[in-house]
């Protein structure tokens, strides 16, 4: 065999090699790339319904505003005892569906547990427990609550008074952080 044969297998051997490894890296960045689209859907569609969940927490203060002056207006025309009972009864109501809106918040990020990373998972459900836990704090005080005794409704006052709020917060921008890095946006 000659020298130039050996040249040629030489070089078609490099070739069928570099070849094969592209192949695989190719594969490889794809796989990468399908995770990283379904992680940022997945991180954008619980995002965007937080922020509505927000967006619906800013709006309902109007239903504050809409109950108040039909109780008040119903206390100077003199049914003061049946308004203010009213008056409690529809601000428990508003205080409930608020609550709600952490379930929400609490099923939505259940999904992100699915394609997360550690750390990340980690973080969320740290953030799923203080939603818990603050749920579970909130119904026992909306069970305490009598709508006919309007010193009742003190016991509202020591919710949110500890640092799971400040925990809150800081989690959250954590897990937004955490979900940019995933998701290769600096």
């Amino acid at each position: 065999m000659t020298t130039e044969l050996w040249i040629t297998i030489g070089i078609a051997l490099i070739g069928w090699t570099w070849a094969i490894a592209q192949f695989f890296y190719k594969r490889r960045w794809q796989k990468k790339d399908i995770i990283a689209t379904r992680r940022y859907d997945a991180y954008s569609q619980y995002i965007r319904k937080c922020e509505e969940i927000s967006e619906n927490v800013r709006k309902d203060p109007q239903a504050i505003f809409d109950i108040v002056p039909d109780s008040f207006t119903r206390i100077l025309t003199g049914d003061k005892d049946n308004a203010l009972i009213e008056l409690n009864e529809q601000l428990l109501d508003y205080v409930r569906r608020s609550a709600s809106s952490l379930s929400i918040v609490n099923q939505e990020s259940t999904s992100l547990l699915l394609i997360a990373s550690k750390e990340l998972s980690e973080k969320i459900k740290e953030q799923k427990n203080l939603t818990t836990d603050f749920s579970n704090e909130l119904q026992n005080c909306l069970n305490k609550v009598n709508t006919k005794d309007g010193n009742s409704f003190k016991i509202l006052n020591t919710i949110g008074q500890d640092k799971r709020w400040e925990r809150f917060s800081s989690l959250n921008t954590e897990i937004l952080t955490l979900m940019r890095e995933e998701i290769d946006i600096k």
